[in-house]
């Protein structure tokens, strides 16, 4: 115990000690890093990246504009959650009022921001834990490299503005024995549901997780205490003002916990981890032999399966590249594991933050998976697993400062971890070519769209594919209709009276038509259906124009012979 106090002891006084300037030279390292690297998508597009983003910031350009939370009649957001969630959409206008900017221009710097904020936070997480400075930038370079945590945390969108509140929530949860931060924790738990949904439900969780163990060793320690009175008393309150609050604002994602006996069993799921929790954090003997490998084997003998043989009902659509990714998940995965086997065996005062860490994702998408393998079930585990990466950066941190007196192993699996970490870094942005699915703007793309607002009268009908549809529909309120790959390749035959909008790339590297796969489309039938309509905008690279065209149904009768 002294050994590990002393560790952590120095590891806190390395930032105050007479060699500052190399702490302070680390930490800016581990800045640029962090900012560099979520900064990156304006090689691909100078508007933001992940379409997500565009919603946000089109409601932060209408907060902008009338200078309140009160949103224009008839916009297209005004009965989905983010209204009900609006601090990001705050701060991104606040962010373009003071730096005489549009919004859709400095999202993403405001990223690159605040992930200066969430990887500097582990940094000094990984640091309080374990004492070690290379312990601490392992853990700092994990979160800056590997691919997932990359899109999580480098989308405009505003789990990127979660994601570094859950890292301060648990730096503060760690220190809350000072009054300054009870404060802190108290306040960022309350700006969560503000926030997102999502990154309430994983913050609240860990919380409980964190309770919950709390309590228990105080029980059975008989050791109670008033701060195990405070950390009960802020759980329940802040958890019922919480869910009261999305109750009110008549939150659609809390359907799933309504209906039929969601509570329950969310319940009964929550006390199985619980159970797991503590027995796990009891033991406290590390074995000889590690199990590392197996969570790492069962993660890429199921991702992989679920590629080839699909387990919920959708086609998949990305190349064998996604491969490659779900092997350098495993990778990771094995070496935080080994981190997490270590610090549950020590004596550490935090034993417990870790998991409380990786729980919450884990407990969401097996509550989601209970009602079936379903479309909704694959999007909550699509949109869930990215937020065990604080976790495994930890662990990661804390697996390479373990090894400290095994220089040899310690070069091993460093080596090993960076070339995961390089590996799976591509996939963060690289979506289109590696995974099948583009999550960019481009300036053409909306020029299309514009045109089409330009020239029409009253309502407008855009049909097109998922992401185009979805830019009609942030931008100009357009009802998404993102169904044109799949009557293109069914019917050839269009209805009258509405603008349809496709790439020439759907038919030389294809379309992404979730959940019916990535296909191409044949040239042939495209041109046919082009010829039997009436184009009236091409625009873009000579690779990728965007065509704009009308069916009509004299067109269709002559080339298709419909009567």
């Amino acid at each position: 115990m002294k050994r590990h106090l002393s560790g952590v002891f120095s590891g806190e006084s390395w930032l105050r000690a007479s060699n500052g300037a190399r702490a302070i030279a680390v930490l800016g390292m581990v800045a640029i890093l962090a900012f560099t690297t979520r900064v990156l998508p304006f090689h691909i597009s100078p508007l933001p990246f992940n379409n997500d983003g565009l919603s946000e910031c089109r409601i932060a350009g209408d907060i902008l504009e009338s200078r309140h939370l009160q949103y224009p009649e008839g916009a297209f957001y005004l009965d989905t959650h983010s209204v009900i969630t609006p601090i990001y959409n705050v701060m991104l206008a606040f962010s373009a009022s003071v730096t005489g900017s549009s919004t859709y221009s400095i999202a993403q710097m405001l990223v690159g921001i605040m992930s200066i904020l969430s990887i500097v936070g582990a940094f000094s997480l990984t640091l309080r834990f374990t004492g070690s400075v290379k312990g601490a930038i392992a853990t700092a370079v994990a979160l800056s490299l590997f691919g997932t945590a990359v899109f999580l945390t480098g989308s405009t969108w505003k789990e990127s503005l979660g994601f570094a509140l859950l890292v301060f929530f648990f730096f503060a949860y760690a220190h809350r024995s000072e009054r300054r931060y009870l404060v802190l924790e108290v306040t960022i738990l309350l700006l969560l549901p503000f926030v997102h949904h999502l990154v309430t439900a994983v913050g609240y969780l860990s919380l409980s997780f964190l309770t919950a163990w709390s309590l228990y060793f105080a029980i059975v320690r008989a050791r109670w205490r008033w701060r195990h009175t405070i950390d009960f008393l802020i759980l329940v309150g802040l958890s019922v003002a919480a869910y009261a609050y999305y109750e009110f604002a008549s939150l659609d994602r809390l359907s799933m916990m309504s209906e039929g006996l969601g509570i329950l069993l969310m319940a009964v799921l929550f006390i199985a981890f619980v159970a797991g929790l503590i027995a796990t954090l009891r033991n406290r003997v590390h074995t000889r032999l590690t199990f590392a490998p197996i969570p790492a084997i069962v993660v890429l003998v199921l991702a992989t399966w679920d590629y080839f043989d699909p387990i919920f009902p959708y086609v998949p659509g990305a190349p064998h590249y996604v491969l490659i990714l779900i092997v350098a998940i495993s990778v990771v995965l094995s070496i935080s594991w080994f981190g997490h086997e270590v610090f549950i065996s020590g004596s550490s005062p935090y034993r417990a933050l870790p998991l409380a860490m990786m729980l919450p994702p884990p407990l969401l998408i097996v509550f989601s998976l209970v009602s079936g393998f379903d479309i909704h079930s694959h999007q909550v585990f699509y949109r869930t697993f990215d937020f065990v990466d604080l976790s495994l950066a930890v662990g990661i941190g804390i697996c390479l400062s373990s090894l400290r007196n095994k220089p040899r192993l310690e070069l091993g699996i460093t080596l090993v971890l960076v070339a995961a970490l390089l590996t799976s870094f591509p996939f963060g942005y690289e979506s289109k070519s590696l995974l099948g699915v583009r999550h960019d703007t481009q300036n053409y793309e909306v020029d299309a769209i514009d045109w089409i607002d330009a020239v029409s009268v009253g309502e407008v009908d855009i049909q097109s594919d998922e992401r185009l549809s979805y830019i009609a529909m942030a931008l100009y309120d357009v009802e998404k209709v993102p169904y044109l790959p799949d009557r293109l390749m069914r019917e050839g035959l269009l209805g009258v009276g509405a603008y349809y909008v496709l790439e020439e790339e759907w038919m030389t590297v294809g379309v992404n038509d979730y959940p019916r796969g990535h296909p191409v489309l044949n040239e042939t039938e495209i041109v046919m259906v082009l010829q039997s309509s009436n184009v009236f905008y091409c625009g873009g690279p000579s690779n990728n124009n965007v065509i704009v065209f009308v069916s009509t149904t004299y067109g269709q009768d002559v080339v298709f012979g419909y009567h």
